[in-house]
């Protein structure tokens, strides 16, 4: 149990320090810079073309927790 918990807490210290670790998550918060970015006519990134939805991962702050979870212990995360 203690495994698993250092391995969570190991993963998002990574995920919040370097910005190449595991970068594909697509958050509530980027997705409200690429709708300004819109509003301002400049290039945005969304909406993903259909490699880029296998690629990266669309969640909210709710599945966050849940997404650490099952990307430390099967070393996948696959969130809806």
């Amino acid at each position: 149990m203690y495994t698993v918990l250092f391995r969570v807490i190991h993963y998002h210290f990574k995920f919040l320090t370097n910005d190449k670790f595991e970068n594909r998550f697509i958050t509530a918060h980027f997705q409200d810079i690429d709708l300004n970015r819109a509003g301002k006519n400049l290039e945005t990134v969304l909406p993903l073309n259909n490699r880029e939805k296998r690629q990266y991962i669309m969640v909210t702050f709710t599945d966050l927790g849940y997404c650490f979870t099952v990307a430390v212990v099967s070393k996948t995360a696959k969130c809806a």
